[in-house]
């Protein structure tokens, strides 16, 4: 939920530079599945089982506190076209979100089962 709601914000807030903070907010991303890892086995030497549950949780908590108070509420605007110009069939006929979309169900695949196998 939290990469989808920071598309809607990206795409709100920075309409102009919208592939350049998309490429930021993935990068961000992906240093946080690198690192969540060892800064976790860190924090679990460190003081045991709970304690990157409690540290990393309390993180959470402080970000949405600060982010409620510091986000800009947004304006939602519909467009002016009808429901039947779009939806996800139309979008699936368009040779590069097809291929997008069975790269990322693929890799998912591919992930889930390593994941599984070297665990």
């Amino acid at each position: 939920a939290f990469l989808s709601s920071s598309f809607t914000l990206v795409a709100q807030m920075f309409p102009n530079t919208v592939s350049t903070v998309f490429g930021l907010v993935e990068m961000s991303f992906g240093v946080g599945m690198i690192l969540g890892p060892t800064v976790g086995g860190a924090l679990y030497q460190l003081r045991g089982y709970t304690t990157p549950f409690g540290v990393l949780g309390s993180i959470l908590l402080i970000q949405a506190a600060i982010s409620t108070k510091t986000l800009p509420n947004l304006k939602f605007s519909r467009s002016a076209s009808s429901p039947e110009d779009k939806g996800i069939m139309q979008a699936m006929l368009i040779p590069s979100v097809l291929l997008a979309t069975f790269s990322v169900f693929s890799a998912s695949i591919a992930v889930g089962s390593l994941q599984a196998t070297l665990e």
